[in-house]
């Protein structure tokens, strides 16, 4: 059994196959959405796993699993910024301005650069 407290199956590769240069990513990301259910799980969207619901359903073995946290801007002391979340641009999000800076330059930085330049 496979709780998911959002509405949909994916977690934050949803918000990597957001760009159009990425939509391998969204292929995978469909085909595996459709492996689930195949494989007999049985699949709770928009369900927290609660402490209740967990102890309700008896399982043998809880598996944890809690996904990507970003690192917020205020954590980095640049509140009160503008600044946004990678996702949230990847996702569409309006862009406030022109001039940007993108603040890390690992995997995802680069690739929030070059889907802003396109």
């Amino acid at each position: 059994m496979l709780f998911e407290v959002e509405p949909e199956l994916g977690g934050k590769l949803i918000v990597a196959s957001g760009p159009e240069f990425k939509k391998d990513l969204q292929r995978f990301l469909d085909y595996l959405k459709q492996q689930v259910p195949k494989a007999g799980v049985e699949v709770r969207i928009n369900t927290p796993a609660t402490p209740e619901l967990i102890s309700d359903t008896n399982p043998d073995v809880l598996i944890v699993v809690t996904g990507a946290r970003p690192v917020a801007a205020e954590d980095r002391g640049i509140a009160g910024s503008g600044a946004m979340q990678t996702m949230d641009i990847l996702m569409g999000g309006e862009i406030p301005g022109e001039t940007l800076i993108v603040v890390g330059g690992g995997y995802l930085g680069c690739e929030t650069a070059l889907y802003l330049a396109q």
